[in-house]
């Protein structure tokens, strides 16, 4: 028998959340038992390095079986002088040994005077759109429309980095305009297109006076081509594609192109799995849906939730499995616009724009690609499958890999391949800890990585026309 444990999310305090001086907060983590043995009684939480923010340097464990869930909940108190601040954890069994996943907090304390946080929204390209064409060499100026959506003024030390790229240019920050919170502004910088013929993308981040990132990361994407260049590909747009995206892994989260938004079940490690995209407890995930169903809803139906279940959903209370009231009361939420609203609203936030990020991180432009990204962010593993990719092939699209100049179609496939045999290599494990169950679904899952190779193989990276996705029908990109 063996003790694991793995971290899920943050439920309270995210990483760099600014805390004032000697302020008191409670920093809680959503963990997994993730292996095949029960936490038992003198099992505990134990501060391992950092610095010390809470008054015990240990805490008793809840007693827990495999494959359920619990929020892990710390009092603490930032240090009385001003800077960034980190404190380690470890699970321990009652044998005194570590197992498990790393849980740490990570705070910015702040004087009191210090503003709470810098944000920024990226609204549109102004100028140089992704998928535009460039001659070699070309100079040109790159300007976003920005929000300032934190809660404190742009003003002298605020920058526009480079983070990761080519910069096209010699200059590698540049200062941020003056803006208060609320106000919209045009960020310009001026560049240089290579002299080499290749698709580039260029990754900018804003940098507050301390030297700490924030806001949504900027893109430059454009094709660096010659006058005899044929026309590029169509233009990147996730948003248009989204319906053809959805419908493929609704079939495969639900049965059905368009989702149900009243699916349900209790049968897996999710410990339930609601609605059309199958937002789970144990994940946190149904807690984000009935939050924004709240927000969106007062009917009778809404109230009761939030009056009998939001905190123990919120607490991911593996018990509410079998609680038939709760299921009752999912079901019948499920009847109205609002629940159907929120669980497209978490999933897009959560799930279908981090796979856009990462397609235009690894310089993808077909809908096959981010179909294959998305599906891969519900299902779990595309941070842990990206990094394996790039590293077989040897880079990103656009660049000079192991075997050559990398092309879309051989990055799809190196994922797709890497996902497989991540897929059976869980199912082994689950397998050689004799849950057989876990392991036969894994195996069979591995169909979602078929259905894309089949698309890949017929050359169909537009996802155009209509497409047959086992056995229903998908309308594809217009």
């Amino acid at each position: 028998m063996t003790s694991n444990g793995r971290f899920l999310e943050d439920v309270t305090i995210p990483d760099d959340t600014p805390i004032e001086l000697g302020v008191a907060f409670t920093k809680s983590w959503r963990v997994e038992n993730s292996g095949d043995a029960a936490w038992g009684p003198d099992f505990h939480l134990v501060f391992t390095r950092g610095t010390m923010m809470t008054g015990s340097v240990r805490q008793p464990l809840p007693e827990i079986a495999p494959g359920e869930t619990a929020v892990l909940s710390l009092p603490m108190t930032a240090p009385t002088r001003p800077g960034a601040f980190f404190s380690e954890f470890r699970l321990q069994d009652g044998d005194g040994r570590f197992f498990g996943e790393l849980l740490f907090v990570r705070i910015q304390a702040i004087s009191p005077e210090t503003p709470a946080k810098s944000n920024g929204r990226y609204l549109a390209d102004i100028t140089i759109p992704d998928g535009s064409k460039l001659k070699t060499g070309e100079t040109f100026t790159k300007t976003w429309l920005v929000e300032n959506n934190g809660d404190t003024a742009w003003g002298e030390g605020f920058k526009l980095v480079h983070i990761g790229g080519d910069p096209m240019g010699q200059t590698t920050n540049f200062s941020l305009p003056a803006a208060v919170p609320g106000q919209r502004v045009n960020i310009s910088i001026p560049m240089t297109a290579p002299t080499q013929m290749w698709r580039v993308i260029s990754r900018w981040r804003m940098q507050d006076e301390r030297g700490r990132f924030f806001g949504q990361h900027l893109y430059v994407d454009v094709f660096v081509v010659e006058d005899s260049q044929p026309p590029t590909p169509g233009e990147f747009d996730p948003a248009a594609w989204r319906n053809t995206i959805w419908a493929i892994t609704s079939i495969f989260e639900s049965g059905r192109p368009e989702g149900n938004p009243a699916a349900y079940q209790t049968f897996d490690a999710g410990i339930i799995s609601y609605g059309k995209h199958q937002a789970t407890l144990a994940s946190g995930t149904l807690n984000r849906v009935a939050l924004a169903y709240f927000e969106r809803s007062d009917s009778p139906t809404s109230q009761t939730l939030q009056a009998e279940y939001a905190a123990r959903i919120a607490q991911g209370d593996a018990s509410l499995r079998h609680d038939a009231r709760l299921k009752e009361l999912l079901l019948a939420a499920a009847e109205e616009p609002a629940m159907m609203e929120a669980q497209d609203v978490v999933f897009d936030d959560r799930f279908y724009q981090p796979a856009v990020n990462q397609a235009k991180a690894h310089n993808l432009r077909t809908p096959l690609a981010l179909a294959c990204l998305y599906d891969t962010q519900i299902q779990g593993g595309l941070f842990i499958l990206l990094p394996r990719a790039v590293e077989r092939l040897g880079g990103i699209v656009g660049e000079a890999g192991t075997d050559g100049l990398i092309d879309e179609a051989a990055f799809i496939t190196a994922f797709l391949d890497e996902r497989e045999a991540r897929l059976l290599r869980l199912a082994d494990q689950f397998e050689a800890n004799g849950n057989t169950a876990n392991a036969r679904a894994l195996r069979i899952s591995t169909f979602r990585v078929k259905e894309y190779r089949k698309l890949l193989q017929a050359g169909n990276l537009a996802l155009a026309g209509t497409l047959n996705i086992r056995g229903q029908t998908v309308a594809g990109v217009a």
